[in-house]
């Protein structure tokens, strides 16, 4: 039998950093692998020839996938140790990652996208391992690492823009699965065998997830679904709201009484670490709301897809940056106001982005989405510790998988809500757009002659010419009313930063214990 974690010699010397960088690095890939492929998505749709609603069936059981394979990690570990679990994930990254890369059926694009979405399996196995190879610096890991996770989902974006065409899409997949190999290899060779002495106490709470499975993939299909069935008149979107609040108590009902919870809501007891998970779920909500809506607005406003990267590149490195010195920051007063000034800044600069239009130039896009993110980034070091402030030692492990839930879940849903607002705003945007240029209403009524003698003058026949100046014309009804839409859905991001500010005036600058206080 091998020996427990406790008991084992931890590695130095080259291996030790080794391990330290290929666990950093794999923080990283976490990211790029949950949100890398968004500005690929347009381009993956058109290549197997699907549509925004079929291949929201993929992407839904993506996420599903993704964070149930997140949470049941925490019992995994128990059952077979850090480096089986995180092998587990690297294998899923390696086996999907290559196999979506040679995917050439919808049916293989799905298949293999749920095995690549599995490599959360390896997120908390990573960061449990580094904070034992770094148990002195606790406060500085954890920091550290959730910027890798989180700031790296921004900075990932212009990522996978740059490489949709140059050199392909299916290059970032390939790439994915030859990281999750090296994972593998240096997990195998490197990482030390921690296999438990005994199994745990308690079984793995199926009941829990099965639950937890089923309200997620209600909610994802409440998103989904809504704007296309209509919220107020189709009968599948209220039985599916109805069901998601009865199984969402069942759910909560089942892990105040499973004696090894799927996820421990023991932290909600506690004040703090209630109010900065309350809050960091708006703050990440709004975070990719912004991150992942806006470059897609861009692509609209007819930007390629390498400049779109470009211009989106600065804000992503920015919030890398900010979150990285934020774990700096340690005292508890200091911390709350970050956290507030963080939050209100993100607030007023989303309400100065949602001012975009066909016109604005792509400087002051970068200008302004750099603002953001110095105000988006500052966050998170506040989020990271606060969160373990006024806890007991004995429920901070427990309780850890909550926190995340709080962020990634939201994150999700933040994606989601955005979209909801933005097919609203377009509808809407559409039916305003097309009132000011009827005939007699608008300016538009002076547009189609000139189009129309524009066109005849350069060889147009005049019955052409009419049709064509029509279509110019309800081609740039079509745009401002897709820019009207993405400014309803950023103007929706900053409420949700307004409301994460307003729960943070609520936080206590007073000290609390915190488990960081001896690292």
């Amino acid at each position: 039998m091998s020996a427990s974690p406790a008991e084992q010699t931890l590695p130095t010397g080259a291996q030790r950093r080794t391990i330290i960088g290929t666990l950093l690095v794999g923080a990283f890939v976490f990211s790029l692998n949950s949100r890398g492929t968004v500005l690929e998505s347009t381009v993956i749709v058109e290549a197997f020839a699907l549509d925004r609603y079929k291949v929201q069936w993929i992407t839904g059981a993506e996420a599903m996938a993704s964070l149930t394979a997140l949470f049941s990690s925490v019992y995994l570990m128990k059952l077979f140790g850090t480096r089986r679990v995180f092998l587990l994930g690297a294998v899923f990254l390696t086996a999907g990652g290559l196999g979506e890369a040679m995917a050439r059926t919808p049916w293989e694009l799905g298949g293999t996208g749920v095995v690549r979405a599995c490599a959360a399996f390896y997120t908390f196995p990573g960061l449990t391992i580094l904070q034992r190879l770094l148990p002195g610096r606790t406060r500085f890991t954890y920091c550290t690492y959730l910027t890798l996770v989180y700031g790296g989902q921004v900075v990932v974006e212009p990522i996978g823009a740059l490489l949709a065409f140059n050199p392909s899409w299916r290059a970032l997949f390939g790439g994915l699965g030859v990281c999750g190999a090296c994972l593998v290899l240096i997990a195998l060779c490197l990482f030390p065998d921690d296999r438990p002495e005994r199994r745990p106490e308690h079984g793995f709470d199926f009941t829990g997830a099965g639950l937890f499975m089923v309200t997620l993939g209600l909610i994802l299909f409440l998103l989904y679904r809504g704007n296309y069935l209509g919220w107020r008149v189709s009968t599948p979107i209220w039985t599916a709201a109805a069901a998601v609040l009865a199984a969402l108590a069942l759910f909560i009902w089942r892990e105040l009484v499973a004696a090894e919870p799927f996820l421990n809501l023991g932290a909600f007891a506690f004040r703090t670490v209630a109010l900065s998970m309350l809050a960091s779920a708006f703050w990440c909500a709004a975070l990719y709301g912004v991150a992942v809506q806006l470059p897609n607005c861009l692509l609209v406003l007819g930007y390629e897809h390498w400049k779109t990267g470009l211009v989106i590149l600065p804000m992503g490195l920015i919030v890398l940056a900010v979150m990285f010195l934020g774990g700096f920051v340690r005292p508890r007063g200091r911390l709350v106001w970050l956290f507030r000034v963080g939050l209100a800044g993100m607030t007023v600069v989303e309400l100065w982005l949602a001012r975009i239009d066909i016109y604005t130039p792509w400087q002051w896009v970068m200008g302004v989405t750099s603002l953001w993110a110095v105000f988006a980034g500052v966050c998170l070091s506040p989020i990271a510790q606060l969160t373990f402030e006024g806890i007991p030692p004995e429920l901070v492990g427990p309780t850890s998988a909550m926190k995340f839930f709080m962020r990634s879940f939201n994150g999700t849903v933040g994606i989601l809500l955005a979209g909801v607002l933005i097919d609203q705003g377009t509808w809407w945007g559409l039916e305003f757009v097309r009132d000011s240029v009827v005939h007699g209403q608008g300016a538009g009524q002076a547009d189609v002659p000139a189009i129309r003698d524009h066109l005849a003058r350069h060889g147009s026949a005049p019955p052409a010419a009419a049709t064509q100046a029509q279509a110019v014309l309800d081609g740039w009804v079509n745009l401002h009313a897709q820019v009207i839409g993405y400014r309803t859905g950023l103007r929706g991001c900053a409420y949700l930063s307004a409301a994460g500010l307003v729960v943070s005036l609520f936080i206590h600058r007073r000290k609390e214990f915190s488990v960081f206080d001896a690292g």
